[in-house]
């Protein structure tokens, strides 16, 4: 998968990982929106990727006849 950036992803895990425990966290409208845009994009991708990999991957079949038993 190619390097993709998902920045309003980026932005919140910045936000939460300097969130203090004790306060509630609260997005602006325009945050969430991005949120969930970029969050929409990754499920995408992820299953165009996962489409992709299922696609690539082949399957090999072989077939054995032996044919008919002769009695001599």
């Amino acid at each position: 998968m190619a390097n993709i950036d998902y920045p309003h992803i980026k932005k919140f895990a910045d936000r939460m990982r300097g969130a203090d425990a004790t306060k509630p966290v609260v997005l602006p409208v325009d945050d969430a929106k991005g949120l969930n845009a970029d969050i929409t994009k990754l499920l995408i991708d992820l299953q165009n990727a996962q489409s992709q990999q299922v696609g690539a991957q082949s399957v090999d079949s072989t077939v054995l006849s032996g044919g008919d038993f002769k009695t001599v």
